[in-house]
């Protein structure tokens, strides 16, 4: 469990600092939905 749930952070992390960086209007209104 607690290794899933790390790995599963660490995914999230990558996504947040992409996201965060520049993130596209398409990826905001797909996030909205």
């Amino acid at each position: 469990m607690r290794c899933l749930k790390a790995k599963a952070y660490r995914e999230y992390k990558k996504e947040y600092k992409r996201f965060k960086r520049g993130y596209s209007k398409e990826r905001v209104i797909n996030m909205n939905i």
